[in-house]
């Protein structure tokens, strides 16, 4: 492989991505949603929360934890979508 080939190959890659950070973040801007979910200690002293184990699967991010007392505790989350 020659020098010229390989400057080929690396400006294409660097072309593709360029372009499809550019349709991507200009052309379809996503727009974010936020839920936050109130957890609170149960008689065993564990938090409940077995219904926050699908947010991963539905592309949900955890952002913060934040304790409001010693009983319960905030969780944020955040996904991003197209439209």
């Amino acid at each position: 492989m020659s020098y010229f080939q390989c400057l080929l190959i690396v400006t294409t890659i660097w072309a593709a991505e360029v372009t499809t950070r550019f349709v991507f973040d200009y052309v379809a801007p996503h727009k974010m949603e936020y839920r936050t979910y109130y957890l609170s200690v149960d008689t065993d002293g564990h938090f409940k929360g077995a219904n926050m184990e699908r947010l991963g699967d539905e592309g949900w991010e955890l952002v913060s934890v934040v304790p409001r007392t010693r009983d319960e505790v905030i969780c944020f989350f955040k996904k991003g979508t197209m439209f």
